[in-house]
């Protein structure tokens, strides 16, 4: 298969998904998982490795498997992409063999497709790290922090967090917005229901994605779905409904033809991945 023709169906399963609000709870939902206790990927192999195998739990290369004693099993594999890269350096007689060596770059040529293989692919010796892993997996998702008292107690620590980066927190009535920020200050419905979780997210996610300096010149309805998508790993992750951020992307999404609909949904995930990852390590 070629790179672009992979890329183009990772796109194309993520936007399958949006259009079924189930498919997409779980598809957010192991993106928080994934990026909580799997191997660190780039957004776009998260994506890649998530659209073949849902329940993946950590990958790694057949030589790899090997050193550690693991062999993977047959009609297996996830493709990812892997960067291609040319080592070029400047012509200088003069330059001594450590210049030269210093000298040297690696010049960006494109990606490649590579095989990897999950945990579960794998047979042989078991890896205590990687149990430890799934344990932990596990034990998340049996308590999730879906009742009232303990998203409420992740809702405070998450505001304690904002705070503490520099944002100011209000409570008023907002009406059906639930929520709005200035980029400067956060306000929240002063009714402080149990979506203030999703709304909170969801307006730091704008802070920081569409109010820095270094804030992209992009519509309102890539702002919309990258905050929610935000909203929707979090809350998702958490064992909360996500009805209203389902409903949400899949409203601003469908606005979209087939091409503007994949860079949408490509840019989207790109910059709102880091900001969910962030705030699940931070509550």
């Amino acid at each position: 298969m070629k790179t672009e023709e992979h890329f183009n169906n990772i796109l194309d399963d993520i936007i399958s998904k949006i259009e079924d609000e189930k498919l997409l709870k779980d598809f957010f939902k192991n993106i928080g998982e994934t990026i909580t206790f799997g191997k660190q990927y780039s957004f776009l192999n998260i994506l890649s490795i998530l659209s073949q195998k849902e329940k993946a739990i950590y990958t790694e290369g057949f030589h790899t498997w090997r050193k550690k004693g693991r062999f993977p099993k047959k009609n297996t594999g996830i493709k990812i992409f892997a960067p291609v890269f040319k080592t070029i350096k400047k012509e200088d007689e003069e330059e001594n063999e450590q210049e030269e060596q210093d000298e040297k770059k690696k010049l960006l040529l494109g990606f490649k497709l590579i095989t990897v293989f999950d945990y579960t692919d794998t047979k042989g010796e078991k890896i205590q790290e990687i149990e430890e892993k799934i344990i932990k997996r596990n034990l998340y998702k049996k308590n999730a922090f879906g009742s009232p008292s303990e998203t409420f107690e992740k809702t405070k620590k998450l505001m304690r967090y904002v705070i503490r980066q520099g944002y100011k927190l209000r409570f008023k009535d907002t009406g059906d917005a639930g929520g709005f920020t200035n980029g400067k200050e956060i306000t929240i419905d002063k009714s402080f229901k149990k979506q203030s979780l999703a709304v909170l997210c969801h307006e730091y996610a704008h802070c920081k994605l569409h109010f820095n300096k270094k804030a992209r010149s992009i519509d309102n309805i890539q702002k919309e779905v990258e905050a929610g998508i935000v909203s929707a790993i979090v809350i998702a992750k958490a064992g909360l409904n996500i009805n209203k951020e389902a409903g949400y992307i899949s409203f601003y999404a469908q606005q979209q033809d087939k091409e503007k609909k994949r860079k949408l949904i490509f840019e989207a995930f790109k910059f709102a991945l880091p900001v969910a990852k962030e705030i699940l390590t931070n509550i």
